[in-house]
C-alpha cells in the first residue's frame, strides 16, 4: 500500500520475518492500521532528512515463549528525549500538520489486544517502534474477542 511513496522518497526497505511464528488471535484490520501508521510515520520522518541512507526496517520475532514482537524502525532524525514521554498522548504531534491521534489510537489498539507499544530513539538518530502481542489471549478476553469478528492472523 505504501510502495509508491516509499520508492518516490528513495527509501530502502528491509523486512526480516522470523520463521515459523505462531498465529495470534487478533483483529487483522486493526493491527494492519497500526503497522501502516507506524510505517507512514517513519516515511514522513525520513522525507525531509538527508543525513544518511533512508532505510525502513520491519522485523518480526518471538518475544520469549508467550509473545511475538513486531518492530518498525527508520533511519530518520529520531525523536527528541523530551518528546518520547508524550509521543503516545492524544493531540501530541511532532509534525507541522499532524493531529496527534495516530500513535494514541495505535497504542490503544495494541493495548486492547493485551499488548504493548513502545518507542526508542537511537543515539545517532532513527526511531524504533516495537509492538509486543501475546500468543494466547487472556481467558476473559477470548470470548469478547470472538464477538468482534476476530480472525487468526499469521504474522510471518
Amino acid at each position: 500500500m505504501l510502495r509508491e511513496e516509499i520508492n518516490a522518497c528513495g527509501i530502502e526497505t528491509s523486512v526480516q520475518q522470523a520463521p515459523q511464528l505462531p498465529s495470534i488471535i487478533a483483529h487483522e484490520g486493526q493491527l494492519r492500521e497500526v503497522i501502516l501508521n507506524l510505517m507512514q510515520n517513519a516515511i514522513d520522518a525520513m522525507k525531509g532528512f538527508s543525513g544518511r541512507r533512508r532505510i525502513l526496517r520491519i522485523e518480526t520475532d518471538r518475544h520469549g515463549d508467550e509473545a511475538i514482537v513486531i518492530s518498525v524502525e527508520d533511519t530518520g532524525p529520531g525523536i527528541e528525549p523530551e518528546k518520547i514521554k508524550s509521543i503516545f498522548d492524544p493531540f501530541f504531534s511532532t509534525k507541522a500538520k499532524g493531529m496527534g491521534l495516530g500513535l494514541a489510537i495505535s497504542k490503544s489498539i495494541v493495548e486492547r489486544h493485551h499488548g504493548e507499544l513502545s518507542v526508542s530513539s537511537g543515539i545517532d538518530g532513527g526511531a524504533r517502534f516495537q509492538i509486543i502481542l501475546p500468543i494466547k489471549p487472556a481467558l476473559h478476553q477470548e470470548s469478547a474477542v470472538n464477538r468482534v469478528n476476530v480472525v487468526q492472523v499469521p504474522v510471518n
